[in-house]
């Protein structure tokens, strides 16, 4: 049995994208296993689209209309969303943090961000304040990995936060109020991910 076949059972919008033999290619020759994905539940589903290489996959070789319905199942807006703990709620914004540490260094600032911003549009956000926050954060990734921040450990230390969504928020949100120059390079990466 394919991946293909395998994945097409684990949830109606992610088993359509995954009919996509180029995608299920590329996920096996990252070496994630799809096998048993007939079966598998929401949480092992929002575990391979957590992967760098699966999204890395959705990225480039799934239909934006593939790729939303694919994200969609993995990491569900509306009445899910509400019930849904925090780690439930930002595990697309710590997937996508955690995409762009992986790939930036093979793939360059520039294009992990065109494909990281390609992933940010497929993610139904809910609510839609978390999109501008998952684009201020993956552009604060961005950012400490190709320039550093100068203070940033230092700065969660200081304010006994983690390098987590709620840290990350945290610093975005002061950087931005005290107009740092960090707050700036965010700010130009946050507006080349929406282009």
């Amino acid at each position: 049995m394919t991946g293909a076949a395998l994945l097409a059972g684990c949830d109606a919008g992610a088993g359509a994208a995954l009919d996509n033999e180029d995608f299920v290619a590329c996920v096996e020759d990252a070496g994630l296993s799809v096998e048993g994905s007939s079966d598998w539940s929401d949480d092992e589903l929002r575990a391979i689209f957590s992967e760098p290489a699966a999204l890395d996959c959705a990225a480039t070789d799934l239909s934006d209309d593939d790729r939303s319905e694919a994200l969609q199942a993995a990491f569900p807006a509306g009445d899910d969303y509400d019930r849904a703990g925090l780690d439930q709620r930002f595990a697309p914004v710590d997937a996508l943090v955690g995409y762009v540490r992986a790939s930036i260094g093979d793939l360059g600032d520039t294009e992990v961000v065109a494909r990281a911003g390609r992933l940010i549009d497929a993610i139904e956000w809910d609510p839609e304040g978390t999109r501008e926050a998952a684009r201020e954060q993956v552009a604060l990734t961005v950012v400490r990995e190709t320039e550093g921040i100068p203070g940033y450990d230092a700065w969660l230390s200081e304010h006994g936060v983690e390098d987590d969504y709620t840290g990350r928020a945290q610093y975005v949100t002061a950087a931005q109020r005290d107009g740092t120059p960090t707050s700036r390079q965010i700010d130009e990466v946050v507006q080349e991910l929406e282009g």
